[in-house]
């Protein structure tokens, strides 16, 4: 249902109004799901590890209101029914897929319209750690941290680095992010970056 991609208010995706350099975090950012507090590599990071599973059809009504399976738990072994293939008309049968991406934009595989994808993946830190996090998407996303949200981006929007952000504190050990996407026309994709608030 596109028309649930418009008229919509998205002004808390970016409360505190931070901008980012999109030409020097581009350049200066690297891969990676690990803050070592010895590493001589500072500033921004871009999660580039994912497993993957989608596409479901994109449910009629509010944005992210009918929960999928790995809303609840996510099991990487498990697999689902989803959205019916365009040529067969047949339920596609899901699995997570591992990517790994060597661009900050992630594109989900079996990219199709008006479908829903979810990506799994955790990050390490030595130590408790105060980051934020940018989060852009094409078109919606809800970002999960360790079981919260944390971010929510509603409306039809193409990918842009500085969308929207928030600062969050990781735990020691390994934290998980969980990360839905709603696709409306078109192309679909998403980034999550996260760098010490310290640099």
């Amino acid at each position: 249902d596109t028309s649930s991609f418009t008229a919509v208010d998205g002004a808390d995706k970016n409360p505190d109004r931070v901008s980012l350099n999109r030409n020097r975090v581009n350049a200066q950012s690297l891969p990676g799901r690990r803050f070592d507090m010895n590493s001589e590599r500072k500033g921004w990071i871009f999660i580039d590890t994912w497993y993957i599973i989608g596409p479901w059809s994109l449910p009629g009504g509010k944005e992210f209101e009918q929960p999928f399976p790995p809303e609840t738990m996510v099991d990487l072994d498990a697999t689902y029914s989803g959205k019916n293939h365009p040529v067969t008309k047949q339920p596609i049968e899901l699995e997570w897929r591992f990517i790994q991406s060597e661009s900050m934009r992630i594109k989900p595989p079996d990219e199709m319209s008006g479908s829903v994808y979810f990506a799994y993946t955790e990050v390490f830190s030595e130590t408790v750690l105060d980051v934020v996090v940018a989060v852009a998407s094409d078109d919606r996303a809800k970002l999960w941290i360790n079981d919260l949200v944390v971010f929510q981006d509603v409306g039809l929007s193409g990918w842009q680095l500085d969308e929207g952000f928030r600062r969050v504190l990781l735990k020691p050990g390994y934290n998980t992010l969980l990360v839905r996407l709603e696709n409306g026309p078109a192309v679909t994709n998403f980034s999550v970056l996260m760098c010490p608030f310290d640099a």
